[in-house]
């Protein structure tokens, strides 16, 4: 049952990348996350969650070697513009179940790999989604996104809650899946493989 439910999803996303289109009939619901595909050839970002789904067009770039990024919220004193609002996102490779801290160097420089909307935020990369409304759509989505997630980060002594992820849909992620093949022990911790809709336990 496990490897089919882990073809169902392969297969699907697969077909999506080469239709561009995100076909989530094809991706097991994730409960009361949010579930994210971002496919950089297109640079749409399609996100499901409790309240429907939503699909933006985003700039910017990711850090390169990762499939899957964790969603954390910023932690925002008192009530904030929807365009000052921003998510931390945390690496990790589809085949571990550690994440990496969303702070990396640039130029000797701390940023924060994130998904926003304020081209003019400073000391931050990632996604940035330039069209307002579209983004207040994703805050609405995200916003009624209640399951929780505690991880370990790497290097980091507190671990991290998260209430979703995202998965990057490439050419060359396919192929590193396919290289792995279904018998492989299950794609990740939680979010993109065993969490999102094969193994509904370790959502709250």
């Amino acid at each position: 049952m496990l490897k089919f439910g882990l073809l169902i999803v392969l297969v699907g996303l697969a077909a999506a990348v080469e239709s561009d289109e995100f076909k989530w009939d094809t991706v097991p619901p994730a409960g009361n996350s949010s579930q994210c595909i971002y496919k950089p050839e297109t640079r749409q970002l399609g996100c499901r969650g409790m309240s429907g789904i939503v699909q933006c067009e985003v700039m910017g770039e990711l850090p390169k070697g990762f499939e899957v990024f964790g969603m954390g919220r910023e932690e925002l004193e008192g009530d904030s513009p929807i365009e000052s609002i921003r998510y931390f996102l945390y690496p990790r490779e589809l085949n571990e179940t550690e994440y990496e801290n969303h702070i990396i160097q640039v130029e000797n420089v701390a940023h924060n790999v994130s998904l926003y909307h304020l081209e003019s935020m400073t000391e931050t990369v990632g996604l940035r989604v330039p069209d307002v409304k579209c983004w207040s759509r994703f805050i609405d989505l995200f916003k009624a996104s209640t399951g929780i997630q505690i991880v370990k980060v790497e290097d980091m002594t507190t671990e991290v809650s998260l209430f979703g992820e995202i998965l990057v849909v490439d050419k060359q992620a396919q192929k590193r899946w396919l290289g792995w093949g279904l018998g492989w022990g299950g794609l990740g911790l939680w979010g993109w493989g065993l969490g999102w809709g094969l193994n509904p336990f370790l959502w709250g």
